[in-house]
């Protein structure tokens, strides 16, 4: 599924590529599955619109938000706790451990 995990300091965010592109439908269910798995948590909260999911959730004591927009086919995670930029990277150093991306 993961193909690629890297962590952008200038934007604060950890760029989520995939092998081949998320179904829109599925994405919020393995999303959820994918970060109870990394977290241990439930997710917060998830919000969709018409091209675009958002999915809060926490890790390491801070709360993320992982995006996903259909259109450009774009992934994220951010901080909505900004000033936490070491959580960022200790989430970034999960998931490539995780999906076995080092």
């Amino acid at each position: 599924m993961l193909e690629q995990c890297q962590y952008d300091p200038e934007h604060q965010v950890i760029l989520l590529t995939f092998k081949q592109l998320p179904y829109w439908d599925q994405f919020v269910a393995d999303a959820q599955t994918l970060l109870v798995e990394l977290t241990g948590e439930t997710p917060v909260d998830v919000a969709s619109g018409m091209d675009k999911h958002i999915i809060h959730f926490h890790f390491d004591n801070c709360l993320f938000s992982l995006n996903y927009e259909e259109y450009s086919g774009s992934c994220w995670i951010e901080l909505a706790d900004e000033g936490q930029e070491e959580n960022i990277i200790n989430l970034t150093r999960r998931i490539k451990s995780y999906c076995k991306l080092d």
